[in-house]
């Protein structure tokens, strides 16, 4: 039996179909609140700078407030984060499903069992665990 090869993980990397498309549903999810959170701090902004400007533009001073700030640069910062943690996410789900595909076309073409690497963190451990048990059994 062949040693099994070190799974190497590419964190930022989005490989596959099933990938995409879970990946794009947990970072709408995630981007929803933030733009609602990013529309009631622009109406807080523009109603706490009403009464200075008169329908001009929000004046400059009123962006130097520290609390206004520090909000406005946790938005922008939270979306490149929310999408980043979608794609790690994903990775832990999509990653370990293809590679147990792959690895069962593997065995369907040679004919021969073989054990099913995945890494103890992947969501999908558990699951490919006891199937290498069944396989196990049965060679």
């Amino acid at each position: 039996m062949n040693a099994p090869t070190p799974l190497k993980r590419n964190i930022l990397k989005i490989r596959t179909y099933h990938q995409n498309k879970l990946m794009m549903s947990i970072f709408l999810a995630m981007l929803l609140p933030t733009l609602i959170f990013g529309g009631a701090l622009y109406y807080l902004i523009d109603k706490i700078s009403s009464p200075y400007n008169q329908g001009q533009a929000v004046q400059p001073e009123l962006l130097v407030n520290p609390v206004i700030s520090a909000i406005l640069i946790l938005c922008v910062i939270f979306i490149p984060l929310c999408l980043i943690y979608a794609i790690i996410l994903t990775n832990r789900f999509v990653g370990p499903i293809e590679r147990v595909s792959k690895k069962m076309d593997e065995m369907i073409q040679s004919g021969q069992i073989s054990h099913i690497q995945v890494r103890p963190k992947d969501a999908l451990f558990p699951l490919v665990d006891k199937i290498n048990t069944l396989l196990n059994q049965k060679k």
